[in-house]
């Protein structure tokens, strides 16, 4: 939340947040918040895109905890190989934002719909807040896809996708 505040204070434009700058940074500040070091690989893609504070706050929230999560349960033992990804993948009016780990997966148990943990509650949460369609699914690994409409349809910044590899 800090971040996203400090990115609306020192910006002349405080309805809007630059997700391709505003993701990396927030995955970057976690990686190195969990002092996960070179044992996890973060690959993050990035549409450079504006998007309302309406959606960019519960946005980032998502993947604060989809990605704190991973780092704390997805790799049981620390290994070379173990990674992350984060995308947001954009058109003129909806996005995908999608988290992926190649670690142990989500027990069966919750993708049957059984969530007892406040983590992926407060996900469903923010994604129904953004009237996103929330996808939770075991594919070599947990993956969470939330696909939802660009509310009023922002202006990407550039035709250009950030994307950051960092061990």
């Amino acid at each position: 939340m800090s971040l996203i505040h400090q990115k609306l204070y020192h910006d002349e434009n405080v309805s809007s947040v630059n997700m391709g700058v505003y993701l990396p940074e927030l995955v970057q500040y976690l990686r190195l918040s969990y002092n996960v070091k070179n044992n996890v690989l973060f690959n993050v893609q990035v549409h450079d895109v504006e998007l309302d504070v309406s959606q960019a706050i519960p946005l980032g929230l998502i993947v604060n905890e989809a990605v704190t999560n991973a780092i704390k349960y997805a790799f049981p033992v620390p290994q070379t190989g173990n990674s992350i990804s984060i995308s947001l993948l954009t058109n003129n009016e909806r996005a995908q934002l999608t988290i992926t780990d190649n670690g142990v997966g989500i027990p069966q148990e919750i993708l049957q719909g059984n969530v007892r943990g406040l983590g992926l509650k407060l996900i469903r949460g923010l994604a129904n807040d953004i009237e996103g369609a929330l996808l939770l699914k075991n594919n070599g690994g947990a993956s969470i896809t939330i696909s939802f409409e660009i509310s009023h349809p922002l202006h990407s910044v550039t035709a250009n996708t950030a994307t950051t590899t960092t061990a």
